[in-house]
């Protein structure tokens, strides 16, 4: 059972409502969430630095080489593995770590793919799960609380924002995102991996 003051930051409606709380903070909150969870989460330094001029090519060349070949549907139904696949790349390139975020997207009054925390520790004690129906979004986080989404346009099309179906992704600071915002829920890959969430993608 998880303590009330952490419970009650998932909670809508209840004090201090998550949706208020600022991107770094979330991402601490789920930290721990994830750790009482039992995940086994890297190390994970953040930095002030941001990186979207530096590392934009980079993250914009790996998603049109991952993403470009693949239909809409495949990219929606393997979202962790490739998001995955994807951060892989950005971390060898890159040389610095990311961090796999799961959780919900708030844009227009909607939360999409929100779950609340009681549902996702159901699905975690019941096992393995079809990856397709996991009801979480998956993105990657960077050291300077930079997301990397390389999924959204293909779950969400007709909410995909600018041209980011045609670049198959999006890189944006969630303190200027906009009218979208990012709420993690869940970090790390080790549940997702003991879930049959993630499988190797080699030669796609």
């Amino acid at each position: 059972m998880l303590p009330y003051w952490l419970r009650r930051l998932f909670t809508p409606g209840r004090p201090a409502p998550y949706g208020a709380l600022n991107y770094e903070t979330k991402l601490l909150a789920a930290r721990t969430l994830s750790l009482a969870w039992g995940a086994k989460l890297p190390r994970f330094e953040t930095s002030p630095t941001k990186l979207r001029q530096a590392a934009l090519p980079v993250v914009s060349e790996h998603l049109r080489r991952t993403l470009g070949h693949l239909d809409r549907r495949t990219v929606a139904d393997h979202r962790f593995g490739l998001t995955v696949l994807i951060r892989d790349l950005i971390v060898r390139e890159l040389q610095i770590p990311a961090l796999l975020t799961a959780g919900f997207v708030y844009q227009q009054g909607e939360r999409l793919n929100y779950t609340p925390i009681e549902q996702v520790e159901r699905l975690l004690r019941a096992g393995t799960v079809v990856h397709a129906d996991f009801p979480l979004h998956v993105w990657i986080t960077l050291p300077s609380h930079e997301i990397v989404d390389a999924t959204f346009w293909a779950l969400f099309p007709k909410l995909a924002v600018g041209d980011e179906r045609s670049t198959y992704g999006i890189l944006l600071d969630p303190a200027f995102g906009g009218t979208r915002s990012y709420h993690p829920q869940w970090l790390g890959e080790g549940v997702a991996r003991s879930l049959g969430l993630l499988k190797e993608y080699e030669g796609w």
